[in-house]
């Protein structure tokens, strides 16, 4: 399986679009989640860099798209994906009602079944998961919540820089 993910949505279903280096975070839940599974996993966030960025980790591709006259957002990126990736089986991860849209309209002239995943359901599915590792330690034992080490390690980061 193949997978699109709108990260900036995802983000947000995930309660986490606000807060610094979400998208580090996200990168983190996504290649949890990946674990050793085969899957190819397309990361697409929205940036405001006229470059843009495209990192490799695996299976998982983290692309930041460039804000330029050519992509306005990381749907027009998405969308380019989708088209250049004619392997089925392929799933997008959005709530973004005309992204899907746009996917269904690209699905038909390809003649290819496009998969369309809600990000709000794909977020229902990692939130257990996020839950369990921040309340464990390795060794099992409860302690402090990944999401409170996180706060923790910024507050430090701030004070030593």
């Amino acid at each position: 399986m193949r997978y699109i993910i709108d990260a900036n949505n995802l983000a947000g279903q995930l309660g986490i679009l606000r807060e610094d280096d979400f998208d580090q975070k996200l990168i983190e839940i996504i290649k949890q989640w990946l674990g050793k599974r085969k899957s190819q996993v397309f990361l697409v966030f929205d940036s405001a860099d006229p470059m843009g960025d495209k990192q490799v980790f695996g299976n998982l591709t983290v692309i930041y798209t460039p804000k330029d006259n050519y992509y306005q957002s990381a749907d027009d990126k998405i969308l380019e994906l989708v088209e250049a990736i004619h392997a089925s089986p392929l799933q997008v991860i959005t709530d973004d009602r005309d992204l899907i849209k746009a996917i269904e309209k690209i699905s038909e002239k390809i003649d290819n079944e496009i998969k369309i995943l809600l990000a709000t359901v794909f977020a229902k599915k990692l939130k257990p998961d996020l839950e369990k590792k921040e309340n464990n330690h390795e060794d099992g034992q409860r302690g402090l919540s990944g999401q409170e080490i996180r706060k923790i390690n910024n507050e430090l980061r701030k004070i030593w820089q």
